[in-house]
């Protein structure tokens, strides 16, 4: 460790007791202490990795009722989104409930089995028949409002939205990555380290040194 220390930190007999001497080594470690803070919160700041992920299981999959997690009763409108696009969600859309947000991918997935058991109950409803067919145009407000007030007023309607909200259900496992923890605690902590050491070498054992042997010449330092 002395070895270590007298390698990075450079010690002559002139240089003892000056206060220039006293003023580059602090100079040195508060620049190094400032580009390590600083190396650490840029690469905190561009780390969006959460080490909580979740494992959702959607009401309408054969497994649902088997399989473990926390269940979340979500609002139907969570699942009303477009599901054809495969660019990424906009911030309004995708299933968020509880707090718990699942992935682009995920909502997607669950989006689409909950269209296609939307259409198959309101088929089995009879609500089907309610396709605004009989307007001239979908741009046609006071026809599509009267078949909008007719379907709801259908004594159907009701229990085809009670079936919607018994659908409307996701269960996720959470689960913890030890890897990706691992793997930002060494962006975090290991390479701002790394960082503060190669500035110390170059300044101090390098360009330092280089100053010394310039002006005293080579001479043997302290052990």
């Amino acid at each position: 460790m002395k070895k270590i220390l007298n390698f990075l930190f450079v010690r002559r007999t002139e240089t003892e007791d000056k206060w220039w001497h006293r003023l580059f080594t602090v100079l040195l470690l508060g620049s190094g202490a400032v580009i390590f803070i600083t190396a650490m919160c840029l690469n905190i700041q561009s780390s969006n990795h959460s080490w909580i992920s979740y494992k959702p299981t959607f009401s309408l999959e054969q497994n649902y009722k088997t399989v473990g997690g926390k269940e979340l009763p979500c609002s139907i409108k969570m699942f009303a989104f477009e599901v054809t696009h495969t660019e990424p969600l906009r911030n309004s859309d995708g299933i968020k409930c509880d707090g718990i947000i699942i992935s682009d991918f995920d909502s997607r997935r669950f989006a689409k089995l909950y269209h296609e058991e939307y259409d198959r109950l309101r088929t089995g409803f009879g609500l089907d028949k309610y396709n605004f067919t009989n307007c001239q145009s979908i741009k046609d407000v006071a026809c599509v409002d009267k078949e909008i007030s007719d379907m709801n007023s259908d004594p159907a309607s009701q229990k085809f939205n009670e079936a919607l909200k018994n659908i409307a259900r996701i269960k996720v496992e959470r689960n913890f990555d030890y890897g990706l923890m691992l793997n930002d605690f060494y962006l975090w902590v290991i390479i701002p380290t790394l960082v503060f050491v190669f500035w110390i070498i170059f300044w101090s054992s390098v360009i330092y040194r280089s100053i010394l042997y310039i002006i005293f010449g080579k001479k043997k330092y302290h052990e």
